[in-house]
């Protein structure tokens, strides 16, 4: 927030920040709150700090716009209670219900998914079968059978299979 700036200290700041996140315009923002273009658009380039499109829509992003949306939430909910405003209170308590569980529900997935990849550890891969074979024949090729792998007589040149 810097020191002088005209939409910081307006109580309208919540609702400039509103629009800008809906995709409106500076100047219909500055004629929906009747601040100046060029104050809103100080404050946007000395007050905010925008990421960029990719980082917008990372998960990691959503989770925290979720939060913020929480803790927004309660400001609401609390401010409808000290104003004695019980349909305002109980509105903003529902969508903060709703939130919640999105965040339940985005956690139990993450957990369901990381009790697949534990699961997947010993499941039989390609790279695994791979390997396998790789230590099937690197083994000494005399005195071992291939089909039990245990020792042969060494003075036999052949090892019955069925005998195994």
């Amino acid at each position: 927030m810097a020191e002088n700036c005209e939409v910081c200290a307006s109580p309208l700041i919540a609702s400039v920040h509103g629009m800008h996140e809906l995709g409106a315009t500076v100047a219909e923002i500055a004629d929906a709150t009747d601040l100046s273009q060029t104050a809103i658009e100080a404050h946007f380039a000395a007050c905010c700090e925008f990421k960029n499109e990719s980082e917008l829509d990372s998960l990691s992003a959503s989770d925290t716009r979720l939060m913020e949306l929480r803790s927004q939430l309660l400001l609401c909910a609390s401010s409808a209670a000290m104003n004695s405003d019980a349909r305002g209170q109980s509105q903003a308590l529902a969508v903060l219900l709703r939130v919640e569980r999105e965040i339940a529900e985005r956690l139990e997935r993450r957990d369901a998914a990381e009790r697949e990849a534990k699961d997947a550890s010993g499941t039989l891969t390609i790279e695994k079968l791979d390997q396998l074979v790789r230590d099937f024949t690197s083994r000494p090729k005399h005195g071992i059978c291939y089909a039990c792998g245990q020792r042969t007589n060494q003075s036999e040149e052949t090892h019955e299979v069925t005998a195994c």
